[in-house]
């Protein structure tokens, strides 16, 4: 390989060096940022931009109102805008912080749905959610545990997104 007169002689092209080991700060500190994302912030994320979608549309459709947001939100079986959510915030963060602890977000919030399912296992079926026939309404018993099955499906989609983010991360 011929070398440029201006070069050094002892530089070579190089494979690129790996990115340096995180501290264990830094990687339990991403981790924990993946797990509060996945699990709290697709569902406030989601319903920050459903809202901020209904401002903006309310004047072209004056039907689609706050009452329909949150119908939206709360009683679509399988809560598909979340899931949707999840597959992006997940794809994103984990091209930009990396982290392989998020592929594995949806753990906790899973096993903490079943935890409260095996302490009250004759009231709570998590999963009525996800069923289409929509008898799942607010004020219905199956209503107080949307939140651990929001919290369930919008984590495994993140955790989705997030394996495709990991392909090429953003160094």
């Amino acid at each position: 390989m011929e070398v440029h007169p201006l070069i050094s002689s002892d530089f070579l092209p190089r494979q690129p060096t790996r990115e340096p080991d995180r501290s264990f700060v830094v990687r339990a500190s991403i981790g924990i940022t993946h797990l509060l994302v996945a699990s709290i912030g697709v569902g406030a994320a989601t319903a920050c931009a459903l809202y901020a979608t209904q401002a903006a549309v309310h004047p072209f459709i004056p039907s689609f109102g706050h009452h329909l947001a949150a119908q939206l939100l709360l009683t679509l079986p399988g809560y598909p805008l979340q899931a949707l959510d999840g597959l992006f915030l997940g794809f994103l963060l984990a091209k930009r912080l990396g982290g392989r602890i998020s592929r594995f977000a949806w753990v906790a919030p899973l096993g903490v749905a079943v935890l409260v399912w095996l302490n009250e296992p004759e009231r709570s079926i998590f999963f009525e959610h996800l069923r289409s026939d929509g008898t799942c309404r607010p004020g219905a018993s199956c209503f107080n545990k949307a939140v651990l099955t929001l919290m369930v499906v919008s984590s495994t989609f993140y955790s989705m997104g997030a394996i495709a983010g990991m392909r090429k991360r953003i160094k």
